[in-house]
């Protein structure tokens, strides 16, 4: 399809965004994603508490945020890129927690979804490059907190899992 003339006004408009509504969703997806992991943390340390925790849970969301550097690094998108970057080491400071607190058995589950899920977007990449496999690691997005859900509702004592 040819691009020039008419086309072209039909494309610019159709992906022209307001600049302050652009920074404000900016700025709220950021504080939003980054809000959502601090209070694990917290709670982790003060408590000293894993129960509930779901290991897997910890390595999907390691591996989910490095996969959206990745993509932000490889398109260009540096609005996002702070809160994955921040969320990439939180969820790593995480690991560092609960295998502290659960000792070796711990390792098993965050390495299973770390690897599980940071090995997966992979063959979209080789065969439909980062467009693909934005498409891909954005749905996997909304699959991130399954593990969590899961060990909660099968757990017996929530005390490590913050509010």
């Amino acid at each position: 399809m040819p691009v020039g003339g008419h086309d072209a006004v039909l494309h610019e408009r159709r992906y022209c965004m307001n600049p302050v509504l652009l920074v404000g969703m900016l700025v709220l997806a950021n504080a939003m994603g980054i809000g959502m992991t601090v209070p694990q943390v917290v709670r982790l340390h003060r408590l000293r508490s894993a129960d509930g925790v779901s290991g897997v849970w910890i390595g999907v969301g390691i591996a989910m945020n490095t996969w959206w550097i990745a993509y932000c690094l490889a398109e260009s998108l540096w609005g996002i890129l702070p809160v994955s970057t921040v969320a990439a080491l939180l969820y790593t400071v995480m690991a560092g927690q609960y295998l502290g607190l659960v000792g070796r058995p711990g390792r098993r589950p965050l390495l299973s979804g770390l690897l599980a899920v940071g090995l997966s977007p992979v063959p979209f990449l080789v065969l439909g490059g980062w467009a693909v496999t934005g498409a891909v690691i954005g749905l996997a997005y909304a699959l991130q907190f399954s593990p969590a859900a899961v060990t909660a509702l099968r757990s017996d004592d929530l005390s490590g899992i913050s509010p």
